[in-house]
């Protein structure tokens, strides 16, 4: 039996006639597909327009409130896709994170998931129904309503898929899939057929905004095949799986935009991996023209100007002046590993400095990198609850 997990984004469901379409396409998934669940993000700019609503009545709302405010953004747009499929005849539910028992932490407004019950999706899937989850929130124990954050709605759905032991969850946003650069800024980007969750991760620490992180951290851990497709059309998309799964992959696989970094030798262009220099060039156009096939390592700078570019594909670099540098955040060391990932990944860092105080603001004891941090995730069983290790970092 076939079970799959699509999660439409606020793009998707932005007004009546995009809602119609969604459930057409949904309609047409369940002809060939046994199970259908369908996560839905807020219409549009809802959310926006809910958090500029609470800024007209309060500077500083309650974070439990402005939970309250914005979970109803995506209950309309579930109810609306559930009716629009009951329309088409295919029978449906709109479902709330509290229905589906969505259990999270008491992190109002950025809460982290704790379990996914999904008993009742379960029990509606065997009935017929597309079950429509309303996305981005979840229920404490004690029955408080919280959110996840921005792109929460990721999240749900790739938690769902895992909870669900769905085939595979599919993302369909505004773009054909995920490319070698944001195709606005190189036209001549190209669409990759398969990235890794470590490519997938260091992308969305480094400006790519195809996924949220924590979604791709949820489907890493769980093992949840990821389909980034459009909303709008049909066709092959990009797929994210585990790097047991792709055969064979480029060493660098795409460019994304946030640059914190600055390296000069004098007016040429110096290309590093892992921090040593392994090739230098005259000209940006020099790069550029490199054939298809010429791999480099994670950064590229010109001038003065270094890019941080995580994963790319030399042929499509775009080179662009870089920001001052920020400063490494800094993590108590009573943090757990899965918050001292959140705070990397939210800071687009690879690294952490680890210091003694309830807040880090002791003494700094050592520091922790990304690839430390992800060896002693996959080496425990509980890496919710597993704590820090100063020894594990340089």
């Amino acid at each position: 039996m076939s079970l799959v997990v699509q999660k439409f984004g606020g793009t998707s469901v932005g007004d009546v006639e995009k809602i119609k379409n969604v459930a057409r396409r949904v309609a047409a998934s369940k002809k060939r597909i046994d199970h259908v669940v369908v996560v839905v993000s807020a219409l549009g700019k809802t959310t926006d327009e809910l958090v500029e609503l609470a800024g007209q009545i309060s500077s500083s709302p309650p974070e439990r409130e402005m939970d309250m405010l914005l979970s109803t953004g995506e209950q309309v747009s579930m109810a609306l896709l559930a009716m629009a499929l009951n329309e088409l005849g295919q029978d449906a539910i709109s479902m709330t994170g509290q229905q589906v028992e969505m259990l999270t932490d008491t992190g109002h407004t950025n809460a982290k998931i704790r379990h996914v019950g999904a008993d009742r999706v379960i029990q509606e899937l065997r009935k017929g129904r597309v079950v429509v989850v309303a996305g981005f929130q979840g229920v404490t124990s004690e029955g408080e309503i919280t959110t996840l954050g921005r792109g929460g709605s990721d999240t749900t759905a790739v938690a769902l898929a895992a909870a669900l032991h769905a085939d595979y969850c599919e993302i369909f946003t505004d773009v054909d899939g995920v490319f070698t650069a944001d195709p606005r800024v190189v036209p001549a980007a190209q669409k990759l057929d398969t990235v890794s969750y470590p490519e997938m991760l260091e992308m969305a620490a480094t400006g790519a905004r195809i996924l949220q992180s924590r979604s791709v951290e949820y489907a890493r851990n769980y093992n949840v095949p990821l389909h980034v497709r459009s909303s709008f059309h049909e066709g092959e998309g990009t797929w994210v799986k585990s790097e047991d799964e792709i055969m064979e992959k480029a060493i660098i696989s795409a460019v994304t935009h946030d640059f914190d970094e600055a390296l000069k030798m004098g007016d040429r262009i110096a290309v590093m991996r892992s921090q040593s220099v392994i090739a230098q060039y005259d000209t940006p156009e020099a790069i550029l023209a490199a054939p298809v096939d010429d791999y480099v390592g994670s950064f590229i700078g010109a001038g003065g100007q270094l890019k941080r570019l995580g994963l790319m594909r030399l042929r499509d670099a775009a080179l662009r002046p870089a920001p001052a540098r920020r400063d490494i955040p800094v993590i108590t060391v009573e943090a757990t590993l899965h918050d001292a990932l959140d705070l990397m990944l939210e800071n687009g860092r690879d690294k952490l400095l680890v210091a003694e105080g309830e807040s880090g603001a002791g003494e700094v004891l050592g520091s922790i990198r990304m690839d430390d941090l992800m060896a002693a995730i996959s080496d425990v069983d509980d890496e919710q609850g597993a704590k820090l290790d100063v020894s594990e970092g340089s």
